[in-house]
C-alpha cells in the first residue's frame, strides 16, 4: 500500500491567544474611576458622536432606499425609515389617487418595505386570477398579527390552514342558507326591524351608526351564534362600538406607527386600546363557544359554532388538521367582522349619497313604491323590476369604494410581473380607486351617477370593471350575502323613509376617513399643515445646543436599549429556555467564540431550548421523540424554510433546498426526485459510476507518491463528478482548472455563509450595498450560476426530446410541457436554482464527510488497519466494491456510519420554520418560527449509544460483530424535508471510502499535532484545514476597522474626562489634540490665551503629562509659546528651548518638578544645560 499523507496541521500551532490578561485594579477602584469619568463627561462630544452615528445610519438607509427603488415600479419619493407614511397621514385619498399617474404599476413605502400597486384591471387579473397561487399570500403586518396570531381566514397565510378554514367556512355558511331564500327572508325581517328602529326618532336628527351596524350584524350573528341581538342590548352595542373603534384606530397614524415600530406594544398608547377591544371581542366569542359546547347536539346543528365543534372532533386524529380552539375563535371573529363592518359601512355611505343627491333618492323611492308599494318586503327577484334602484346600489359601492387599494396581498414565492422581479413576501395592492374611476370604462367616472350601470333602455347592465369584492382565490367569502343585504336593506329604507341633512348642515368631506375601510364621520375633518419657515430653521440650527442634542440622542438610544431588553424578556418568557441573549445581537458572541460549545450546551436546557441569532429566537429540539413529533407527525406545519437574508439574496427563494414550503417547492422536489431516479438514482448504474470515479480518485492520489498533500480538491472533484454526470451529462477531469476554481468557490461560500461575516449580513442585510466578505459570496454564487447557464444554453442548442441525456434536458422538456399551465413553476430561474441545489447538495456534504473520514482514520490507525484487512479479505486489492458487499464488510460499514455520527456535519440540521401557528409541548410557536433539530445531542445520547462521546465503530455492531442499525442515527434528517439524495450519498460514502482504504493508507505528516476535532462550523462543519487555506483578509479588515473605531471612542471618552479636570481651551481632536490649529495659524492660537495663564497652569500640565507618560505627545507642544516664537528651529532645538524656558520660570526650590523635567528630557534624548538642572 502506498503511504499517503493527507492532512496539513494548523500553521503556528494554537490559534487561541495565550497572553490574555485582566486589569489588576479592584472593583472599587474601577467604580470610582467610572464615577469620575461620568462626572466630567463632555456631553457635547457624546452628542456629536451619536449624531455622527445617526447620520451614518441615515446615509446607509438612503443608499438602501435608492437601491430598493431602482428594482421596483415608480412612485412618490419615500423618506428614510418612514417611507410614504407622512403622505398617508396628511391626505391618504390624495395619495391613492396619485398612484395611477405613475403607470400600470407603482410603488409606495409604508416604513422601509415597498408595496407594489396594480393600477388597471388587466394587470390585476393577470396577478390575482392567472397567477392566483403566487399572488394570494398575506403579508406580515405587525398590528394585525399581534391581534390574530396568524389564525383565522382573512389575514391567514396562504397555505394548508387557510385552505382548510376557508373551505369549511364556505360549505358551512351555504349549509346555513348563504345564497338561499332562507337568508333573504332573514335580511327582509331584519330590515323591517331597522326601519322600525329609525321611525322611533320621529324625524329628529340622529347618528345612524349603531342601528345600521346592529341590523347588519344580526344577519351574520344568526348564522354564527344562532341568534340575533336587540337594538337596546347594551353589551352588544358596546361590542359594536369596540369593532368600529378598532377599524378606525388600525388605519390611523397610531396603527401605522405600531407597524413601523411594533416593540411599542409593551408601552402605553392607542394600540393598547386596540388590544383591549379585541380581547373583549374574543371574550364574547369564547363565552358563546362555551355555551354552545355545553348544549351541543351533534345531530341537530344550530349554527356555525356547532358545526365547527363537531368538525374539531372529526379532525382530531388527523395530523394535518388545523381545526382547534384558536382557529375557531379567529375564524368566527373574521366572519363576524367581515359580515358586519364592510356592509354596514357601505349602507352608511348609501345614506350620505342619498342625502347629497336627493333627486336620485326620490327617483329610487318612486320606482320602489311603484313596484312594491309601501308594505311588501323586497327580495332578490325584484332586482330586474327595480333597475334604477339596483344601479344606484352598485353606484354607491363604486363611489364609496370602502377599500380603495383592496385588501393587501403578498407574493407566496419569487415571481416576475411586467418586467419587475418581486421576491417572496412582496406586498401587492390592487388600486380599486383607479379601476373604478377609469375613464375608458365608465360614462361618468368622477361623479355619482347611477347611469353608469344603466343601458340606453334604462335597464341594469353589468360592468366587468366593477370589483368591490376583489377577485381570484382571495375573493370575498361573503360576496353573495353582502349583495343580498345591500339590496334588501337599501330598498327597504328608501321604501319607507326619506333622508336629508339637518337644517344648515354643511356638505361633508366625501373622502371620509381611511381606516381599515373608508368610512364617513359626522365630525368636521381638519387639515393640519406643517409650515416651518427657512429663517426659523436656520435660527434653530445656528443656536442649537449640542449638549442637549447629545443628551437627547443618548436618551433615545438608552430608551431603545431598554425597550429591546423589555421585548427580549417578553420574548424569552414565551419560548423554551436557553443561554441569555444580548440586546439586538442575541447569542452571536457565543456563536462566534465557540459554536460547538454552544451546540453541546443546548440539551442542558431540556427537550426544547432557544437561541437568538440577532433579535429572533430559534427553537432547538433536543431529543428524537420531539423531533419526530414535529418533523414527521406534524410535517406540513414544521417543513417551512425561514427567511435568511444572505441565502435569500443568493437564491431569491427559488430552487428546492431553501424554497418556502408550498406549491413551487412540491413541484420542483417531485420533479427532481422522479428525474434523478430515471437517471439511475438508487440503481446499479449509479453504483457503477461511483466505482469508476473511485478508481480515478485512487489513481489521482497515487500521483502524490507518498508526499503530504491537501485532499480537498480531488475528493470534491470525485464526488461532484457523480452528480455532474446526472445533471450535466458529463464528468470533469481533476486537472480542469475552471472546474477546480468552481469547486473552490463553493467551498469558500459554504465557509463564509456560516462565518461571522455571514451572520453579520443576516443581522443587517442592507450592508449588501457596501464592500465586505458578503460581496465575495455574491461573486462566487454568480460564477456558479454563470457556469450552469452556459451548460443550459449548450443543452438547449443540442436538445433531442426523444433522447434525454440528463437532468437539464429533462427540465427543458418539462418547461415546454408546463408552459400553458397557470400554476406551473417551471421557468428559467427555478431551473438554474434547482440545478445549483442538486450540484451543491450532491457535492459539498458528501465530500466533507469523506474529508472527515480521512481525519478519523489518521486519528485512529487501528480502525483504519482493521477496515483495510476486512476489505482486502473480502475484495482483494483489485475488485471494486458495490453496495451488496455491505453485509460482508460489517466493520467497514459500521465505521462509515460512525464517521457520519461523529463528523456530524450539520450539528443542528438544516433550519426549518413553522408554516402556520402551532403549539409544541406547551409552547405557542407563531408562523415563521425557526426550528433546529439538535443532531449533536441526538447522536451522542447516552441512552442510545454504547460509546456516545468517542469514535468507536462498535456503536453500530452487535455482539456477533454484525452491523446493526440504530434508529437514533439521523444524518439525513427526516419528514417531508428529508435529504433528497440520501440513497446517492450512502452509495458514494460506502464505495469511495472502501475503495480508498482498499488501496491506500493514510497518516499524519511526521511531527504534525492532532487537529481540532471541532472543525469549523460554516453552513456545514468542515475540518480545520479549510480555515488556514482560505484565510479571508476582508474579515480581518473589518475586525481592524471595528478595533480602530473602538479605540477612537475610548480616546474621545478619555479626552473628555481629561479636559473636564483642566482649565478651558480650544477643543482638541482625538490623538492629535490642537495640532491642526497650530499648523493652520499658530499666532492666532497663541493670542487666544495669554502667556501668563499658560505658564501659570504649566506646572500641573507637566505633572499630569509625566504621570500619564504620554510618549506620543509631540515635544514642541509642551510649550505652545516657544513653538510659536521659533517655528524655524529644528525639533531638538525646539525641545531644548522649551525646557529651558519652562525651567527658567519654575521655582528653583521645586526639586520634584525639576526631576520630572530630567526624566522627561531623557525620554526625548534632549540635553538640558546643567545650570538649569542645578
Amino acid at each position: 500500500m502506498a503511504a499517503i499523507m493527507t492532512f496539513e496541521p494548523p500553521v503556528g500551532g494554537n490559534l487561541i491567544p495565550g497572553d490574555a490578561h485582566y486589569d489588576e485594579k479592584g472593583p472599587h477602584v474601577l467604580k470610582d474611576e467610572m464615577e469620575s469619568v461620568l462626572r466630567y463627561l463632555d456631553w457635547t462630544s457624546v452628542g456629536l458622536a451619536l449624531l455622527g452615528a445617526l447620520l451614518t445610519l441615515l446615509l446607509l438607509e438612503i443608499f438602501r432606499l435608492n437601491s430598493s427603488r431602482s428594482r421596483y415600479p415608480p412612485g412618490p419619493t419615500p423618506l428614510p425609515f418612514i417611507g410614504n407614511v407622512h403622505l398617508l397621514m396628511k391626505n391618504p385619498m390624495a395619495l391613492v389617487r396619485s398612484m395611477e399617474t405613475y403607470g400600470e404599476m407603482s410603488s409606495i413605502y409604508l416604513g422601509r418595505e415597498p408595496m407594489v400597486v396594480l393600477n388597471n384591471l388587466q394587470i390585476v387579473k393577470e396577478a390575482f386570477v392567472q397567477n392566483g397561487a403566487v399572488f394570494s399570500g398575506r403579508p406580515y403586518i405587525p398590528l394585525l398579527h399581534w391581534i390574530t396570531n396568524g389564525y383565522g381566514i382573512v389575514m391567514a397565510t396562504y397555505g394548508n390552514s387557510w385552505r382548510q378554514q376557508r373551505r369549511f367556512a364556505l360549505h358551512t355558511l351555504r349549509d346555513f342558507g348563504l345564497g338561499k331564500k332562507s337568508v333573504e327572508e332573514r335580511v327582509a325581517e331584519e330590515a323591517h326591524y331597522l326601519v322600525k328602529e329609525m321611525l322611533k326618532q320621529e324625524g329628529k336628527a340622529f347618528y345612524p351608526i349603531h342601528p345600521i351596524m346592529n341590523s347588519v350584524s344580526n344577519i351574520i350573528c344568526s348564522i354564527i351564534f344562532g341568534d340575533r341581538f336587540e337594538y337596546d342590548d347594551e353589551r352588544f352595542a358596546k361590542l359594536l362600538e369596540f369593532i368600529n373603534e378598532n377599524i378606525r384606530l388600525a388605519g390611523s397614524p397610531a396603527g401605522q406607527i405600531f407597524n413601523l415600530a411594533p416593540f411599542i406594544k409593551h408601552l402605553p398608547g392607542p394600540h393598547q386600546k386596540i388590544w383591549q377591544n379585541a380581547t373583549s371581542f374574543f371574550g364574547f366569542i369564547r363565552e358563546a363557544v362555551k355555551e354552545h359546547r355545553r348544549t351541543l347536539d351533534p345531530e341537530n346543528l344550530r349554527d356555525f359554532i356547532d358545526a365547527y365543534l363537531v368538525e374539531m372532533t372529526k379532525q382530531e386524529s388527523k395530523e394535518d388538521s388545523t381545526f382547534h380552539e384558536d382557529n375557531m375563535i379567529m375564524s368566527t371573529a373574521d366572519i363576524f367582522l367581515a359580515g358586519t363592518d364592510t356592509t354596514a359601512t357601505t349602507l352608511r355611505w348609501s345614506l350620505i349619497f342619498m342625502m347629497d343627491h336627493p333627486d336620485v333618492q326620490e327617483r329610487c323611492h318612486e320606482e320602489i313604491v311603484r313596484v312594491l308599494g309601501f308594505d311588501r318586503s323586497p327580495c332578490m327577484d325584484d332586482r330586474a323590476q327595480l333597475p334604477y334602484t339596483f344601479a344606484t346600489v352598485h353606484e354607491i359601492q363604486r363611489c364609496a369604494n370602502i377599500i380603495p387599494l383592496g385588501v393587501t396581498h403578498a407574493t407566496t414565492q419569487p415571481t416576475t410581473l411586467h418586467g419587475y422581479h418581486l421576491p417572496a413576501g412582496t406586498q401587492i395592492l390592487s388600486n380599486l380607486m383607479a379601476i373604478m374611476t377609469d375613464k375608458t370604462h365608465w360614462k361618468h367616472p368622477d361623479t355619482f351617477n347611477p347611469e353608469n350601470f344603466l343601458d340606453e333602455k334604462g335597464q341594469f347592465c353589468k360592468n366587468d370593471v366593477f370589483l368591490p369584492f376583489s377577485l381570484g382565490p382571495r375573493v370575498c367569502l361573503g360576496e353573495s350575502l353582502a349583495k343580498t343585504e345591500l339590496f334588501i336593506f337599501f330598498t327597504s329604507l328608501l321604501q319607507r323613509l326619506k333622508f336629508s341633512w339637518p337644517p344648515g348642515a354643511p356638505r361633508p368631506n366625501m373622502d371620509g376617513v381611511l381606516g381599515l375601510t373608508a368610512v364617513f364621520r359626522p365630525e368636521t375633518l381638519v387639515d393640519m399643515e406643517l409650515n416651518p419657515s427657512a429663517r426659523k430653521m436656520e435660527s434653530v440650527l445656528r443656536y442649537l445646543d449640542w449638549t442637549s442634542v447629545g443628551l437627547a440622542l443618548l436618551g433615545a438610544l438608552l430608551t431603545l436599549l431598554l425597550l429591546e431588553i423589555f421585548r427580549l424578556n417578553s420574548s424569552r418568557s414565551r419560548y423554551p429556555p436557553g443561554p441569555t441573549p444580548l440586546p439586538f445581537i442575541g447569542n452571536m458572541p457565543l456563536i462566534m467564540k465557540d459554536p460547538m460549545a454552544l451546540v453541546r450546551s443546548m440539551e442542558t436546557y431540556g427537550e426544547m431550548s432557544s437561541i437568538y441569532l440577532g433579535r429572533e429566537p430559534m427553537v432547538v429540539l433536543n431529543n428524537l421523540q420531539i423531533v419526530k413529533e414535529a418533523f414527521v407527525q406534524s410535517g406540513a406545519v414544521f417543513s417551512g424554510r425561514p427567511y435568511i437574508p444572505l441565502l435569500h439574496w443568493i437564491t431569491n427563494g427559488y430552487g428546492i433546498v431553501m424554497a418556502p414550503y408550498g406549491h413551487s417547492w412540491r413541484q420542483q422536489r417531485r420533479f427532481a426526485l422522479h428525474t434523478l431516479r430515471d437517471f439511475g438514482l438508487g440503481k446499479k448504474s449509479v453504483e457503477e459510476r461511483v466505482a469508476e470515479e473511485a478508481h480515478y480518485l485512487v489513481k489521482e492520489m497515487l500521483k502524490q507518491e507518498g508526499k503530504g498533500f491537501y485532499p480537498i480538491h480531488p475528493i470534491m472533484n470525485a464526488v461532484s463528478n457523480i452528480i455532474c454526470s446526472i445533471v450535466f451529462g458529463d464528468r470533469f477531469e481533476y486537472d480542469d482548472e475552471r472546474f477546480a476554481k468552481l469547486l473552490k468557490f463553493i467551498n469558500e461560500n459554504v465557509r463564509l455563509a456560516g462565518s461571522p461575516a455571514g451572520q453579520l449580513f443576516n443581522l443587517i442585510p442592507f450592508i449588501k450595498h457596501i464592500p465586505g466578505p458578503h460581496q465575495k459570496i455574491w461573486k462566487n454564487a454568480n460564477c456558479l450560476f454563470g457556469f450552469i447557464r452556459e451548460a443550459v444554453k449548450e443543452h438547449r442548442e443540442t436538445l433531442d426530446q426523444e433522447n434525454l441525456r440528463d437532468f437539464i434536458d429533462a427540465y427543458l422538456v418539462e418547461m415546454t410541457k408546463q408552459k400553458s399551465k397557470e400554476d406551473s413553476t417551471f421557468h428559467e430561474d427555478n431551473m438554474i436554482m434547482s440545478i445549483a441545489d442538486l450540484f451543491l447538495a450532491g457535492t459539498d456534504t458528501t465530500a466533507t464527510t469523506l474529508r472527515w473520514s480521512l481525519i478519523f482514520m489518521m486519528d485512529h490507525p487501528d480502525v483504519q488497519e482493521r477496515c483495510h484487512e476486512e476489505i482486502v479479505r473480502v475484495l482483494g486489492f483489485d475488485r471494486s466494491p458495490c453496495m451488496d458487499d455491505r453485509a460482508r464488510l460489517p466493520y467497514t460499514f459500521a465505521t462509515i456510519n460512525e464517521i457520519q455520527r461523529r463528523a456530524n456535519i450539520l450539528p443542528l440540521g438544516v433550519t426549518h420554520a413553522t408554516t402556520q401557528p402551532t403549539t409544541l409541548h406547551g409552547y405557542h410557536l407563531p408562523p415563521g418560527t425557526q426550528i433546529l433539530s439538535n443532531l449533536t445531542a441526538i447522536m451522542t445520547d447516552k441512552t442510545h449509544w454504547k460509546h456516545p462521546d468517542t469514535f468507536n465503530p462498535e456503536n453500530f455492531l452487535d455482539e456477533k460483530g454484525q452491523f446493526c442499525k440504530n434508529d437514533v442515527f439521523l444524518p439525513f434528517s427526516l419528514g417531508p424535508r428529508v435529504c433528497l439524495g440520501e440513497s446517492l450519498a450512502k452509495t458514494e460514502l460506502f464505495i469511495f471510502f472502501t475503495s480508498l482504504l482498499q488501496r491506500l493508507k493514510f497518516s499524519w505528516p511526521p511531527g504534525a499535532p492532532p487537529p481540532d476535532m471541532d472543525g469549523v462550523l460554516g453552513l456545514v462543519r468542515t475540518p480545520m484545514e479549510s480555515v488556514l487555506r482560505y484565510l479571508d483578509w476582508t474579515s480581518g479588515g473589518l475586525a481592524l476597522l471595528g478595533a480602530l473605531l473602538t479605540l477612537l471612542l475610548l480616546e474621545i471618552f478619555r479626552l473628555n474626562s481629561s479636559r473636564s479636570r483642566y482649565p478651558p481651551g480650544p477643543t482638541p481632536l482625538p490623538f492629535v489634540g490642537n495640532v491642526p490649529l497650530l499648523m493652520k495659524n499658530p499666532m492666532a492660537l497663541v493670542r487666544s490665551k495669554s502667556s501668563a495663564s499658560c505658564l501659570n497652569n504649566y506646572r500641573e500640565v507637566l505633572r499630569e503629562a509625566c504621570h500619564e507618560a504620554h510618549q506620543d505627545l509631540l515635544p514642541p507642544l509642551l510649550d505652545p509659546l516657544q513653538f510659536a516664537y521659533r517655528p524655524n528651529h529644528s525639533m531638538d532645538n525646539a525641545i531644548s528651548t522649551t525646557f529651558h524656558l519652562a525651567l527658567t520660570h519654575l521655582d528653583n526650590r521645586d526639586t520634584h518638578v525639576r526631576m520630572l523635567f530630567i526624566d522627561l528630557s531623557s525620554a526625548y534624548n534632549t540635553i538640558i544645560p546643567q545650570h538649569l538642572i542645578g
